[in-house]
């Protein structure tokens, strides 16, 4: 099976807020790869985002990031119970692991080779 894209996480100029994002190019008639193009949102954000998975199936993108939940963290004093609550849970900003459809991703149409993609939320 010949792939016709491939993504990779890079911490390129063109990344949000510096930090590493997914990135994904194709393949041409040739054999050759197109540059690279950052995927944008729903799945990069600010923070880091990193190692993009997609199924055998092709429908879905596991990745992990170092996104917070919103809110971020608390800044008064906490209890060892809480810090630990809040450090055990999703959206810690230690790499958690989320998953989107890939009908989020930057796909070329085959027909007339323009970009199609579908706005879905990410979950974790």
């Amino acid at each position: 099976m010949v792939e016709s894209y491939l993504l990779f996480d890079s911490g390129r100029d063109t990344s949000l807020a510096g930090s590493n994002d997914i990135y994904i190019s194709y393949r041409d008639d040739d054999g050759s790869w197109s540059n690279a193009e950052n995927i944008g949102d729903p799945v990069n954000t600010e923070f880091a985002d990193l190692r993009p998975f997609v199924t055998a199936d092709g429908k879905y993108l596991f990745f992990v990031s170092d996104r917070m939940a919103e809110g971020g963290h608390e800044t008064a004093a906490q209890s060892i119970g809480e810090i630990r609550r809040v450090l055990d849970g999703p959206g810690n900003g230690l790499q958690d692991i989320y998953w989107v459809s890939t009908e989020v991703l930057p796909l070329k149409n085959a027909k007339d080779g323009d970009h199609v993609r579908q706005s879905q939320a990410v979950r974790p």
